[in-house]
């Protein structure tokens, strides 16, 4: 038994390609999982994702991850080449900077969908060297082969294809992985990666030339998919094993860009956040379900009424000369009006409650009084 034949043809695969993609991560401070394992949403099936690697920054509370789900692919009988055109300024059809971001905090979706980030990067990206290999797409790839290379025939897609939507549908599992689960508030900024052991050929069309070919070491792959019956816009980079860790090196710095960046747009949610109803309404709802029962429980118990005098509770205005925050409560009982109204406002403990309430959702820590609105 020859043990360095088994040795020669487990190379030819991507399992050590797999296991030096990860030593390079861990290396520059990534957090690995090798065989990450996801549901197929037609076959419903399990499917493997060869490498989830992540780096994680906590700030005030709240977790802020880059994420990189990685398809590792290897091949010594053929080439992978895209045919690839110019993309035309201004094209309907196609969103040039799909941003995958995923969060469970409030304030920080709503900036996010009022103040898209791609627009920030578009700003930047130009003149920064890793925006711009992370962002920047200027040809799209409209076809894509294994070229053999023993006889440069074509050879299907299978791999290459393989290796695209293993990446976008992993990162669909892991979205909706995390919308299920009950957790810390965080953010989430994922990257879609196919690393090719081989060669890399592009073959540009351009319009009144003929079609040049070269080998190339990276690529950006754009195009639509329908994924659990929801059509989306995904961004998969493609780079040669000798380019990753350069690559990575750009990933490190967005890592960096994305604590610094989106942090500061959570917290520009709460500038000016009572002028604005649609911030307020972002967590108005949850202040109520959880303060408005306290309030009639304080009412009835004062009072020694039986049934809920507070039908609702909703914020008037903000003062920002004396600082002081107007709300507005609807009763139909006039007792609470003339008789504990006024004490609503001095009751330390009841203040306090609703305080630490609006402190958490808006970061308000000024003063509040109560208005009463009868109906």
């Amino acid at each position: 038994m020859n043990l360095e034949s088994f040795k020669q043809e487990i190379n030819k695969t991507g399992f050590i390609l797999e296991y030096n993609i990860s030593e390079i991560l861990e290396k520059q401070h990534w957090h690995v999982i090798n065989s990450r394992y996801y549901l197929d949403d037609i076959t419903k099936t399990h499917r493997e994702i060869d490498i989830l690697a992540y780096k994680v920054k906590e700030l005030e509370n709240m977790l802020y991850y880059t994420s990189l789900i990685i398809s590792c692919k290897k091949s010594c009988e053929n080439a992978w080449l895209f045919l690839t055109k110019n993309i035309k300024n201004a094209e309907p059809n196609i969103e040039i900077m799909p941003v995958l971001n995923w969060t469970n905090i409030k304030s920080l979706d709503f900036m996010m969908k009022n103040k898209p980030p791609k627009n920030e990067i578009i700003k930047f990206y130009q003149n920064n060297e890793y925006l711009n290999n992370i962002y920047d797409v200027k040809s799209k790839v409209f076809a894509f082969q294994q070229m053999k290379l023993s006889n440069s025939k074509p050879n299907n897609d299978k791999d290459i294809y393989d290796s695209i939507i293993t990446v976008i549908k992993a990162f669909e599992y892991e979205k909706q992985r995390l919308e299920n689960q009950k957790g810390k508030q965080a953010f989430y900024n994922f990257n879609l990666l196919s690393v090719f052991d081989g060669l890399m050929l592009e073959q540009n069309f351009l319009i009144g030339s003929d079609p040049s070919i070269r080998t190339i070491n990276n690529l950006k792959y754009l195009n639509r998919h329908i994924i659990n019956q929801k059509e989306d816009f995904y961004l998969v980079h493609f780079v040669d094993y000798q380019s990753f860790e350069n690559l990575l090196n750009h990933f490190n710095k967005l890592h960096e860009w994305n604590i610094s960046y989106y942090p500061k747009t959570q917290s520009d949610f709460f500038v000016d956040v009572f002028d604005d109803e649609n911030k307020i309404n972002v967590y108005w709802d949850e202040i109520k379900a959880r303060f408005l029962p306290i309030l009639n429980t304080y009412i009835s118990f004062q009072l020694n009424l039986s049934q809920n005098s507070i039908s609702d509770i909703c914020i008037n205005k903000y003062d920002k000369s004396s600082k002081l925050l107007h709300l507005t409560y609807y009763t139909n009982c006039y007792q609470v009006i003339n008789e504990i109204h006024d004490e609503m406002n001095r009751d330390s403990l009841i203040l306090d409650i609703l305080k630490n309430q609006l402190h958490s959702y808006y970061n308000y820590t000024n003063k509040i009084v109560f208005e009463c609105s009868p109906f």
